[in-house]
């Protein structure tokens, strides 16, 4: 529950930061929401002691990054699903989350073990990714023809996780955390709906 309230916030913050204009506006709006996180309640010195400070944890650390990045990589991606999976205390490095991906069978067979982390991730993949990882039945062309990366990216857009375009493009930061956002939407509406057995 915790990391939907944080996919939220930051969901709250990056569309701030697309209407932004300049570095100075964006940096004066970035201080105006961690201020606004902060507590206004007065702690007793034995509770500011147990409090723990939630704006500087490893997830809001990746959000701030991915609110900066023109293209994300394929590490990006990993860590934003194993943190959407709530795995990512589990698995904290590249190579952890790519072995617990690959055996969840989200990670394509196409993509080698030995892949560079850095590889620029394209919307094609991410809609693989993401149509695995939410278990996405997809419409008449998946069944046909397997799920491809146009066929994926078409299902995703109709289901409102991601945005049209073409399977080539790279995705930015802000793009991923809006699919992360979605993608966190569409799991709890079909946890909330699925029939209870009884």
């Amino acid at each position: 529950m915790n990391k939907i309230l944080l996919l939220v916030i930051v969901c709250c913050f990056s569309s701030t930061t697309v209407l932004a204009q300049t570095a100075e506006v964006k940096r004066r709006i970035n201080e105006e929401k961690r201020e606004s996180l902060q507590t206004t309640e007065t702690f007793s010195h034995e509770k500011e002691s147990q409090r723990v400070d939630t704006t500087d944890t490893p997830q809001s650390r990746y959000f701030n990054e991915l609110l900066t990045k023109r293209v994300v990589s394929l590490a990006d991606a990993c860590q934003g699903l194993v943190i959407l999976m709530e795995v990512d205390n589990e698995y904290r490095d590249f190579n952890s989350q790519l072995s617990f991906l690959r055996r969840e069978e989200i990670v394509p067979v196409t993509i080698p073990s030995d892949v560079n982390q850095n590889k620029p991730l394209r919307k094609g993949l991410a809609a693989i990714l993401f149509c695995r990882m939410l278990n996405v039945k997809g419409g008449i062309w998946i069944h046909l023809f397997g799920l491809r990366e146009r066929y994926a990216l078409r299902e995703l857009v109709h289901e409102r996780i991601m945005s049209s375009g073409y399977v080539h493009e790279r995705v930015n930061g802000e793009e991923l955390i809006v699919m992360l956002i979605n993608a966190a939407d569409y799991l709890s509406k079909n946890k909330y709906n699925e029939p209870t057995v009884g």
